[in-house]
């Protein structure tokens, strides 16, 4: 796992990402057996309050700079991309999401690892959600990156510069992604999980 810093002594953007990869099994099936289980248009999403970080179009707008990244060839560290296909909104991803970065605020630390122990892909198969392919980004904006007009533009910025997780947003494996933000003060918790 990386761990890494952004921006200057005023306002600082950490980040964390795993790569994804296709669970191993383990994790017996608690809900819906299709993966695609929960894809919906996000206009129609309308996130909880208080896991937005406080913008009213989150989901919409964070989706809609992922594709943009995905609709464009990269570079990613060593590694290049070709543009790949637009992911589409998962409620159930969004449900682990939104229950880890909730857990990462409430408690107030920054790992992929949850409180009780547990992994993203645990994460995402409380859900119901069954992945072929999973993969979770993580963002911890403080100061004034942490506003709800700088988020998604300075997480996207420090994600797309660091190879490891440019990779997880550049793979071709993943079709659907959810997401939260949880802000309190200065300080924002973002969590993004990817599948297939």
């Amino acid at each position: 796992m990386r761990w890494q810093t952004w921006g200057s002594v005023m306002a600082v953007v950490v980040l964390a990402a795993c790569g994804g990869g296709g669970g191993d099994g383990d994790a017996a099936p608690r809900g819906p057996a299709s993966n695609n289980a929960g894809n919906v248009d996000v206009r129609s999403v309308q996130l909880p309050a208080g896991l937005g970080c406080d913008r009213p179009d989150f989901a919409a707008a964070l989706l809609h700079a992922i594709n943009e990244a995905r609709a464009q060839g990269r570079s990613c560290g060593a590694e290049s991309f070709g543009a790949v296909p637009a992911l589409q909104w998962n409620t159930l991803l969004g449900q682990a999401a939104a229950g880890h970065a909730s857990d990462m605020a409430s408690k107030g630390y920054f790992s992929h690892t949850g409180s009780d122990g547990s992994s993203s892909a645990d994460r995402i198969r409380a859900t119901g959600y069954q992945p072929r392919y999973h993969g979770e980004i993580l963002a911890h904006p403080q100061g004034s990156h942490s506003r709800p007009d700088q988020v998604i533009a300075q997480s996207m910025a420090s994600w797309l510069a660091s190879p490891g997780h440019c990779r997880v947003i550049m793979s071709p494996s993943p079709n659907a992604l959810g997401a939260a933000c949880v802000k309190q003060g200065q300080k924002a918790w973002l969590a993004v999980d990817l599948g297939s």
